[in-house]
Order: C-alpha cells, then structure tokens, then sequence
C-alpha cells in the first residue's frame, strides 16, 4: 500500500481510494475507470504520460549527470581558501548573537561544565568510599 499526494502518479496507480475530509471512502477504482466527467479524480485534471519510459530515460539522464559530476571533482585538490582555524566566521558568529545573547550562552556552556565535572568527582568520590546508600 503506497499513499501519495502528488497527483500526477495516478495513472500509475493499481488502485486509488479518493476519501473526502471525513475520511469516508468517495471513489474507488483504477484511473480510467475514475476518471470519468464530473468526478473527483476527473476534476484534478490528471494528463495521462504517453510514453511511460519518461521516468526511465530522467533516471539514466540523471545517473549520467551524476557520473560527469563525480569525475570533475578531485579529492585532493589543495583548496586554500577552505583553511582551518579562520576566525573571520566566528566574529561573525559573535557579532550575530549580540552581547546579551554572547554572555548567556556562554554562561551556560561554563555552568554546564562546571556542573559535569562536579558529578563526575562526586562519583569518583563515592567509589572511593565504597558507595553511598
């Protein structure tokens, strides 16, 4: 069972099931038996394809375009502009955030951590004693 809004797929459908806002069932059937004047599936207006290997040819034209694709990439090359340790995107990054917003965030982060190393010398400190009941 496949359920699908994209109404161009109906054609391809083994069989549709239209439900109206309250979930009842309004039309069952294959596409050219529902697509007939005046009824729901009709009034979507869905153009049948003629030529059902379109999909096929797009799948193959995109494959090849993903291959060109991935032999004009070159792994190594040397790409200075891509540097580590720029500070340029964090003072960006700062200057973004705004002071207030800077000083709680890293608040946080200090509290978070001050807190995390507490625990973990508080457990150290249990073991040692042989644990706490």
């Amino acid at each position: 069972m496949l359920t699908n809004a994209i109404v161009k797929r109906l054609p391809q459908a083994d069989m549709i099931i239209a439900l109206n806002s309250a979930g009842q069932i309004i039309q069952q059937g294959t596409f050219p038996e529902l697509n007939i004047a005046g009824t729901y599936i009709h009034r979507l207006h869905v153009i049948p394809e003629v030529d059902s290997t379109s999909e096929e040819k797009d799948d193959e034209a995109f494959t090849a375009k993903i291959g060109r694709r991935k032999s004009q990439i070159n792994p190594k090359s040397d790409d200075s502009s891509r540097k580590t340790g720029d500070l340029t995107i964090y003072k960006y990054y700062i200057r973004a955030l705004g002071p207030l917003a800077l000083f709680l965030f890293v608040l946080l982060i200090a509290v978070h951590e001050a807190f995390a190393g507490l625990g973990s010398k508080l457990r150290s400190l249990t073991v040692l004693l042989g644990g706490i009941n």
